[in-house]
């Protein structure tokens, strides 16, 4: 176990992540870039290790499938203390709730495997970010490897398979659901905005961006089906839509919405690594897509261009 410091990861990540798959050493180790960048530099990692089995408290990942296969998760014990120092270091605010602490964790799950399919793209495989998933108190069975990270001297395991037999528990736990919220909207608003993501999170985030220069947000949706139900009943000036939900994803949704109304203005919402998808989407009529993790520039300057105001 060494102490990181900004310029030893490059030295340390193949000593410490080393695996018999490089994909996996490299997965491993932009995790660990995005915990220095997006979370603390009070860290440290141990020795990767593949193990068939692994119990914990709290498990939070996603799968990427495609030309391979690979899941990505953080798993803590009970001391559920790593949990929750990451959901508050990435969403920039103190967590309390599970939900949330699930929340923000499978965010920043969602953001490394976006960049992580966006490296292998640039070596002609293609992956998809499938929705996240997680779990409470059960176990992980298979074939995987374990990489345990010490923040702020708690322990979380990094959680990484490069294939699809791995059983993750039996019972998935549920986030909250019919979170969709409708709101007023002053007279003074400068446009009326539908936002659309299963992330509480990104919804928040978006929402206080939204808010601050003066736009309104009419509506929440947590998933496509209550989306397209808000946008029949309260139509937006503008909707923000995630490619990658449950129930149905972003592609789908947004051909619905166009059903509705042809001359709906869509801004799609996407990790990265998800180029096949967000051409499709602007093919379909979506007049622009913004990336996640959500910059304050680019997203109002996207929204500007898009209502032209």
């Amino acid at each position: 176990m060494t102490a990181l410091k900004a310029d030893d990861l490059d030295a340390l990540i193949p000593v410490f992540a080393c695996a018999a798959n490089a994909s996996i050493t490299d997965l491993a180790g932009l995790v660990i870039r995005n915990i220095n960048r997006f979370v603390t530099r009070d860290f440290y990692i141990g020795q990767i290790k593949h193990v068939k089995s692994l119990s914990y408290h709290s498990l939070a990942g996603q799968k990427l499938s495609g030309d391979e296969n690979f899941y990505l998760a953080l798993a803590d014990d009970a001391d559920e203390k790593a949990f929750s120092l990451i959901a508050d270091h990435f969403s920039g605010d103190k967590q309390n709730d599970t939900t949330d602490i699930f929340d923000a964790v499978c965010e920043f799950i969602n953001v490394s495997n976006g960049l992580f399919a966006s490296e292998l793209s640039e070596k002609e495989k293609e992956l998809e970010l499938e929705p996240v998933f997680a779990y409470q108190d059960q176990t992980i069975e298979g074939d995987f490897h374990i990489l345990p990270v010490y923040i702020e001297d708690h322990r979380i395991n990094l959680v990484i398979a490069d294939n699809d037999q791995v059983k993750l528990g039996d019972t998935p736990y549920h986030f909250a659901s019919n979170e969709k919220q409708v709101y007023d909207i002053p007279t003074d608003s400068r446009g009326s905005v539908l936002v659309v993501d299963d992330s509480r999170m990104s919804r928040m985030i978006m929402k206080n961006l939204l808010e601050e220069e003066g736009y309104s947000v009419i509506g929440e949706a947590t998933n496509g089906e209550e989306a397209i139900e808000m946008f029949k009943q309260h139509p937006a000036d503008l909707t923000t839509l995630d490619i990658t939900m449950p129930k149905m994803d972003g592609i789908e949704t947004l051909q619905k919405i166009l059903e509705i109304d042809p001359e709906a203005k869509v801004i799609m919402i996407t990790a990265a690594g998800q180029q096949s998808k967000v051409l499709a989407a602007l093919k379909y009529g979506a007049k622009q897509f913004i990336t996640k993790p959500f910059e304050k520039d680019v997203v109002l300057n996207n929204i500007k261009e898009v209502l032209g105001k």
